[in-house]
């Protein structure tokens, strides 16, 4: 009796299995046996504006996050810039921040507000585990939004230590630091607030 119930449900499998491949092949878009027209495929829109900022990232513009405050007409946009490292070009060919622009317009033209909301910084390791001390922090991946609650701006990304050009996980985390306008996102209090598992404790002093 169980190895009857056990062919019975392998042959209810392969009937949906064959259900399932049968009707992947049929199509939306063909007309129908009652003669109904076929439902018209939706083209992609059209991309209308591309943000432009050539004052900035020798090495490309990332990771753009816009908001802004309901009712208002400025849009902000946090972006990765990315260039060179000043101290280690040779062992950290690039080097990432967070800089701050906005548009008037709708979107049409943008400015850069020449301000960086986080730090590229290179640094001279003393740690014995690396055969060359070069360093440097990038912070990258932003997230800008409004907090309509407490009308303060929120600023969260990801930093992390490359060295050596190798990403060190161990010595990275997400930040967050937040003020009352975009502007004064430069100058606010940085908190450490995520970690992944290997995350190294000597970085409890930064």
């Amino acid at each position: 009796m169980r190895n009857v119930l056990s062919f019975v449900e392998y042959l209810l499998r392969l009937t949906l299995v064959v259900l399932i491949v049968a009707g992947s092949g049929c199509s939306d878009n063909r007309d129908n046996e009652d003669g109904e027209e076929a439902i018209p495929e939706v083209p992609p829109s059209p991309l209308e504006a591309e943000i432009r900022l050539p004052s900035q990232g020798e090495h490309g513009l990332f990771d753009p996050s816009m908001d802004q405050v309901p009712g208002t007409g400025r849009l902000y946009l946090s972006y990765s810039s990315v260039a060179s490292s000043v101290q280690w070009p040779t062992f950290n060919p690039h080097s990432v921040h967070t800089r701050l622009a906005y548009t008037d317009d709708g979107g049409k033209t943008w400015s850069d507000s020449n301000l960086a909301l986080n730090q590229n910084k290179d640094v001279t390791l003393a740690v014995p585990e690396f055969a060359h001390p070069a360093g440097t922090w990038h912070s990258e991946v932003s997230k800008l939004v409004y907090d309509p609650r407490s009308g303060e701006w929120v600023l969260i990304w990801f930093r992390y230590l490359l060295i050596n050009n190798d990403r060190q996980f161990m010595h990275s985390w997400f930040s967050l630091k937040h003020a009352s306008l975009p502007e004064n996102l430069p100058t606010a209090t940085e908190h450490k607030f995520l970690a992944a598992g290997a995350y190294d404790v000597r970085n409890d002093i930064l």
